[in-house]
């Protein structure tokens, strides 16, 4: 089941409930809309209800953006990628040197 909540009458979340070793999943709809089963959630279910005319969402470029340049992976790929550019670098002037 997918979790989501973007003001659509299908909002829901996932309750996970541990009791005695027993893990259980329920449903629950945040507008009041009865779910189905979640066994019924599976990737088919998913595919005949996705709207073929879904489009990029731009009013969200500026949140996706600050949440990258925010994110340590972009940083530690950045800095990785600048290093191994001036190593490139670094190597080709004495090479060009040597020549």
């Amino acid at each position: 089941m997918q979790t989501a909540i973007r003001d659509q009458e299908r909002d829901a979340v996932l309750l996970v409930s541990i009791d005695s070793g027993t893990v259980s999943f329920a449903g629950v709809s945040l507008t009041g809309k009865k779910l189905e089963e979640i066994k019924n959630y599976n990737i088919d279910y998913w595919q005949d209800t996705k709207s073929s005319d879904q489009k990029f969402n731009f009013r969200l470029l500026p949140y996706l953006t600050k949440k990258v340049l925010i994110h340590y992976y972009f940083w530690i790929g950045f800095v990785s990628s600048l290093l191994m550019l001036l190593i490139v670098r670094f190597l080709y002037v004495k090479w060009k040197k040597r020549r």
